[in-house]
């Protein structure tokens, strides 16, 4: 049997540019023989975004799930791809695939009509940024906070840099809810579109702090938000957080020798959260802990507004008045688990 040298089809990547208003570009290549491929988005030695190895030999662009900061953000698209020739024998520890990447860095140098006339408004607990185009509905739109896009759910639940206009236009004006934003803290928000391919110069640029005395769990693909009261005291969020480590005792001639402690890792964070809840709002929450264990929430209080998913939930019975006059809801008491996730 004799064997002649067949080298691997190479895929070229065709987009984006080395220069991208988008943190999260759609990757499209070209290859003369495919079989499968497979794609990844890094920010340094950090893999944001990995597809799984697809057997396709159609496909030729894939969109990551995450993105790097936007503007100033620094990218490597990774791209593999298998072709027919079969069998392929290769020398030992050699790919049996071609690997090529593309490096972006993304930008904002907008030339279209930016946003007027923005604000910042509290709908306890989330920040909504509203604001005028008087060109009408954009394509899309991004919201900047702190000089850095950061995730708005569009309308069909997904957390995305740049978003269909539509789903936040009515008319000329505009709202977007910021489900990320961490209380007590002073942010500055602007805004940009993108229309016919053109991004806009970038809004005004507006200052405030959002301060709540309460609990809260906000559903970001519906802005569904349920208000964790205490009882005759502030609600109770348990937190803990793992992580391994090892000590290095040095070994030498003195009598007393200090440790070296040196830490591994660090898990993110779980806890129980223990309150009221409005009688109403337990139907909710009941429905969010036996939904889908991977959907995540935002457990916002205090200064810090966190990823979560749901664990154990457990209603009670115990029922309590509202202390509010006004409202003719009860309150009933309930204990909740939770996992910290990493960030949208």
């Amino acid at each position: 049997m004799s064997y002649s040298y067949q080298p691997i089809a190479q895929p070229v990547i065709t987009a984006p540019l080395t220069e991208t208003d988008d943190g999260s570009p759609t990757m499209t290549w070209t290859v003369t023989d495919q079989v499968s491929w497979q794609a990844e988005l890094k920010q340094g030695s950090d893999v944001l975004s990995k597809s799984t190895w697809d057997v396709n030999t159609v496909t030729r662009d894939w969109s990551p799930s995450k993105g790097v900061p936007l503007p100033d953000g620094n990218g490597l698209l990774v791209l593999r791809t298998t072709d027919s020739i079969s069998p392929r024998v290769a020398a030992e520890g050699a790919p049996v695939y071609a690997e090529v990447t593309k490096p972006f860095a993304t930008v904002l140098a907008g030339t279209d009509s930016p946003i007027t006339n923005l604000a910042v408004n509290f709908d306890e607990p989330v920040p909504v940024i509203t604001g005028h185009r008087a060109l009408g509905v954009p394509d899309e739109i991004a919201l900047k906070r702190d000089g850095s896009v950061v995730n708005i759910w569009d309308d069909d639940g997904n957390p995305v840099h740049w978003a269909p206009g539509a789903d936040f236009f009515t008319g000329t004006n505009f709202a977007i809810p910021d489900y990320t934003a961490s209380p007590r803290v002073e942010h500055e928000w602007s805004v940009l579109t993108r229309h016919n391919g053109v991004t806009s110069l970038e809004s005004g640029k507006i200052k405030d702090t959002l301060v709540t005395g309460s609990v809260w769990i906000v559903n970001p693909r519906t802005g569904k938000t349920i208000e964790v009261l205490g009882n005759n005291d502030v609600p109770v969020v348990a937190q803990l957080t793992e992580e391994g480590s090892i000590l290095h005792t040095p070994v030498h001639g003195n009598l007393v020798v200090e440790p070296v402690r040196r830490r591994l890792m660090r898990t993110t964070r779980s806890g129980a959260i223990e309150g009221l809840v409005l009688n109403g709002d337990e139907g909710r929450l009941n429905s969010w802990a036996l939904s889908d264990s991977r959907l995540r929430y935002r457990l916002i209080f205090g200064k810090v507004n966190w990823p979560i998913i749901f664990g154990d939930y457990s209603p009670t019975d115990v029922f309590y008045t509202h202390p509010d006059p006004e409202c003719d809801d009860t309150l009933v008491l309930v204990n909740l688990n939770w996992w910290e996730r990493l960030d949208d």
